[in-house]
């Protein structure tokens, strides 16, 4: 029989953005959630964009969560400069597995973790190599983003124990209307394998599994100080996975995300944004026994529509703060295909507030999320809960000042 285990999914893309691959993520959530990465300038933009890592020059940072309770310092990156205006981000990250560009935190494509040797209860990372590039280019900006992942284990064990995975990523982007359309396209491939001590016998392995990504958007100035910016995502998936046997499983995902967001910056150092959209994901699990009846399960998992909102302004001379929140109206339903099918639909609202802020001292930038449950319950000794004050931290150090 095909593991299950072999392949892990997320069906909730609407929140799909990849958090340890992107420079002050941190600062973007605290302004409306993950997406507002489209909708904003920010150093994170050229996780979407690579070309747009050509505004960012001189940068050194590190991104610090807490998401399972446990702070983790996730990732370390530094923007190098070239006298062509190029800039190039080499980023070392302890992501597990052999996970996708496009799918990290909370949904991604993760093939069984290898054993280490000389530590077995580690969870071994496979980023080999991770670059963003991008330059000013007759007029225009360009840009490519390369990921590689790679593991393998093999013992002389009877059956002997063999599996090995990797991932490579493309990412090629560029900036046109004097750089007021940002677009971008990429493709990944994900293959492995696993013989025979995991299955008793044969050899499981994946069966096609890719990834293309395309975003765009456009930012129009239509006043001094308003700006609309329109945006789409297609995302497509497909995860698959032949069993020893001939068993077949293919997880396919596809999402499409239509927004119109907005800049307001009324006074100096202050930003407020607004965005509206749809969402639209489709997530189909379909399994084939080898001789046997196929079978499909399919949901959707829509959001019609979105919109967030959130404001940053200047507190002190060295202090930003920052509040957002988005709602969701989440439109479920799934059909499992099998008689006598049992198609269940559900439809409700889902809103999510964030607060952060960001601290400057001299050339380092603190950018933070406080966690929420700390300002729901209070400090331990009001509540008696041992809650993070915060959530997520980005640091970042800027050689231009």
């Amino acid at each position: 029989m095909l593991k299950s285990k072999w392949i892990f999914v997320a069906v909730l893309l609407c929140v799909l953005l990849p958090f340890a691959a992107n420079a002050t993520i941190t600062r973007v959530v605290g302004l409306g959630g993950l997406n507002t990465n489209y909708i904003i300038k920010d150093a994170s933009n050229p996780q979407i964009w690579p070309q747009l890592i050509a505004d960012w020059p001189n940068l050194a940072g590190a991104e610090f969560n807490n998401a399972t309770g446990t702070w983790d310092f996730n990732k370390a990156y530094l923007n190098y400069s070239f006298p062509n205006a190029s800039v190039l981000q080499v980023s070392l990250d302890k992501l597990p597995g052999i996970n996708s560009m496009f799918f990290n935190s909370p949904g991604y494509t993760q093939l069984t973790t290898v054993p280490n040797i000389s530590d077995p209860t580690s969870n071994t990372p496979a980023s080999k190599l991770s670059l963003t590039w991008g330059m000013p280019w007759n007029g225009m900006k360009v840009g490519a983003a390369l990921n590689i992942s790679q593991h393998s284990f093999k013992d002389n064990a009877t059956p002997a124990n063999e599996l090995k995975a990797s991932a490579i990523g493309i990412n090629l982007g560029g900036s046109f209307l004097e750089n007021k359309l940002d677009a971008a396209i990429g493709f990944e491939t994900v293959s492995g394998s696993v013989k025979p001590g995991n299955n008793g016998s044969g050899e499981d392995k994946t069966d096609g599994s890719m990834a293309i990504n395309v975003a765009g958007r456009y930012w129009w100035m239509y006043a001094e100080k308003l700006a609309l910016v329109p945006n789409v995502r297609f995302l497509t998936l497909k995860d698959a996975a032949k069993g020893a046997n001939g068993d077949k499983r293919t997880f396919t995902t596809t999402d499409i995300k239509l927004g119109v967001g907005h800049n307001w910056t009324p006074v100096e150092n202050a930003l407020a944004i607004f965005e509206f959209g749809i969402d639209m994901n489709t997530f189909e699990n379909k399994t084939e026994p080898n001789g046997g009846t196929a079978a499909t399960v399919k949901n959707t998992n829509n959001a019609l529509p979105y919109w967030r909102i959130g404001f940053e302004t200047k507190v002190f001379d060295w202090l930003n703060g920052r509040l957002g929140a988005e709602r969701n109206w989440v439109a479920q339903k799934q059909d499992n295909g099998a008689a006598p099918a049992v198609s269940p639909e559900a439809g409700f609202s889902q809103t999510f507030t964030y607060l952060g802020a960001t601290a400057y001292w001299n050339r380092m930038i603190f950018d933070v999320q406080v966690d929420p449950n700390f300002i729901l319950n209070g400090p331990y000794f009001i509540s008696g809960q041992t809650n993070a004050m915060l959530a997520r931290v980005s640091l970042k150090y800027d050689f231009n000042k």
